[in-house]
């Protein structure tokens, strides 16, 4: 029950995340962070996918990235 409250949530905050990119508002990317460190909690509590987890964790590096640099971009 708890992995699909988690899964529903993650899911809404991912989807949330790509419309706030089309409108390009920054807040994507730690909505995104958060997102993903879900992702990666649900895949290790249940099927310890440890490719998919590799992959969670480089879009957290990436959205960071992201972060950072249009914080920058913005202060220029």
């Amino acid at each position: 029950m708890m992995i699909s409250i988690l899964s529903t949530v993650a899911t809404i905050l991912s989807i949330g995340g790509n419309f706030l990119l089309a409108k390009q508002i920054k807040w994507v990317f730690p909505i995104w962070i958060v997102s993903n460190v879900m992702w990666v909690g649900i895949i290790l509590a249940t099927s310890f996918n440890i490719p998919q987890v590799l992959m969670y964790v480089v879009y957290i590096g990436t959205s960071a990235y992201s972060w950072i640099s249009w914080g920058k971009m913005e202060k220029a």
